[in-house]
């Protein structure tokens, strides 16, 4: 605050004037002078700055500065050494207005300036991750020195110290600056020291190799991914030790033909610096075709239906068959080339029923050939089977007849059975019935299922729990009509 001298005929006091530093660089300050008065409508018509420095001897007046503004306000620049400047600033010549033109000199105030350097020279050792900094001391009055990392300020040393050991940096590139922090506030930030702390962990491996599906001419993979102190950048694929694909991602549709062959996958996760993972689980797939069949005689053979036998191979993982009524398969049974047996009633593995399109006295060849992941094998030897005449059924079967009460006169009873194909229950109409008749039903392989007792002219069979199929009703061991199951 300033000292005021006051004039004894003076309504309008000088209450307060204080210089403000507002910009300072390393060898210039800006300085403003403020004054304030007891009336707002009072204003100054000059200012005089003087200033006083620490290689000079004596006051020196450096400027006289007219006010063109209404804020009471005064700003001079200064080009000064190094070193800390004291500036003695001087409000003089302000005209009060009052009676006899009094005037009004406040006392000299004093202003302290700090010009000094920034820190140069800036080292660092790495160790790892850390980093020991080191710089060249700054000019002047220094209170300490603040250290900041990717522009975010990590600590300070007092002005004695040139130093700052073990900070951890980030992976990658860290710029480092130092400054100096004068007793006025004033910062001198020094120029960057880029470090670089290499990346040298490596990503964990890949894990849960695996076939998600696969054909003849392509096999789709799959993994879990990688983890990594920094980012997993990709992976590598390799096909019996041979890199076939480098991706981002964790599946890969490997397209090339892996028939005939056993081919050895593994991946390989790395980073952006370089570093590799041990590899993943190693899965074989396995591309070769399965030994051939044997195909065996057909069994329970009737007159719609005959069982299909093989001996199974092993690793096989399923079996097609085809069925045609040439011996050379130049035309095939409807839907019975290529088919799986899977869809048919046994053992998919080694029998199977055939029943539909499938008729009396007729001759049929068949073959089989076994499946291992998406190859097939070759043809099975061929077996030929002739089915019964028709009415009739085997004798097997018949020998699991029930005895009919009396024979079922056809002349005498109109016999008809309907829906057919049936899904839940089988209407059997018997019209002129007279007497009970028994009926029994047999599955296409001759098996008995079903023995009935009918009186009645309308008759429901629930059949709801027959496998599906084709099947047989006989009366005294013969075939008097069949009905497909749904």
């Amino acid at each position: 605050m300033l000292t005021i001298l006051q004039n004894t005929y003076s309504a309008y006091w000088i209450t307060s004037c204080q210089p403000k530093v507002i910009e300072k660089s390393s060898s210039n300050v800006n300085i403003k002078h403020v004054c304030t008065f007891t009336d707002d409508s009072f204003f100054p018509t000059k200012y005089y700055f003087a200033a006083f420095g620490s290689n000079s001897s004596s006051d020196e007046l450096v400027a006289e500065t007219s006010i063109v503004t209404t804020n009471r306000e005064a700003s001079k620049d200064y080009s000064l050494s190094l070193g800390d400047r004291t500036f003695i600033v001087l409000q003089n010549r302000v005209i009060c207005h009052l009676e006899g033109g009094a005037d009004f000199e406040p006392a000299w105030t004093s202003l302290k300036v700090y010009i000094g350097t920034k820190p140069a020279n800036l080292s660092g050792i790495v160790t790892g991750s850390d980093v020991n900094i080191s710089w060249s001391k700054s000019y002047g009055t220094v209170e300490k020195y603040n250290i900041y990392v990717n522009n975010v300020l990590v600590g300070d040393v007092p002005n004695t110290a040139s130093t700052y050991t073990s900070y951890s940096l980030n992976i990658g590139n860290n710029t480092i600056k130092v400054s100096s922090v004068y007793p006025d506030g004033n910062e001198l930030i020094s120029s960057g020291l880029v470090v670089n702390i290499p990346d040298t962990q490596s990503p964990t491996a890949p894990s849960n190799l695996r076939v998600v599906s696969q054909t003849q001419t392509t096999c789709n993979l799959a993994w879990n991914a990688s983890t990594d102190n920094v980012g997993v950048q990709g992976y590598k694929i390799y096909k019996n030790e041979v890199l076939i694909a480098t991706l981002s991602g964790t599946t890969l549709t490997y397209t090339a033909s892996i028939s005939n062959d056993v081919s050895s996958f593994k991946v390989i996760a790395f980073d952006a610096a370089g570093n590799v993972s041990t590899a993943s689980n190693t899965i074989n797939v396995d591309g070769t075709p399965p030994t051939a069949p044997v195909a065996n005689t057909a069994t329970s053979v009737n007159s719609s239906s005959f069982v299909v036998n093989w001996t199974p191979v092993t690793g096989a993982t399923g079996y097609v068959l085809d069925i045609s009524t040439a011996s050379n398969f130049s035309t095939f049974v409807y839907t019975y080339n290529n088919a799986s047996t899977t869809q048919f009633t046994g053992n998919p593995n080694s029998s199977v029923a055939i029943y539909g399109m499938i008729y009396p006295g007729t001759t049929y060849y068949y073959r089989i050939r076994a499946v291992k992941n998406t190859s097939q094998s070759a043809n099975s030897n061929v077996i030929s089977v002739t089915t019964m005449a028709a009415g009739q059924i085997n004798p097997q079967a018949s020998k699991k007849s029930a005895t009919m009460e009396k024979p079922l006169n056809i002349a005498d009873i109109k016999f008809t059975i309907y829906p057919n194909p049936v899904d839940e229950v089988l209407n059997i109409e018997l019209k002129d019935i007279k007497e009970k008749v028994n009926l029994n039903i047999y599955n296409s392989s001759g098996i008995l299922i079903k023995s009935l007792i009918l009186s009645n002219t309308f008759n429901d069979i629930d059949v709801s729990n027959f496998p599906k199929g084709m099947y047989l009703i006989t009366e005294n061991g013969t075939v008097i009509n069949k009905f497909i199951k749904e």
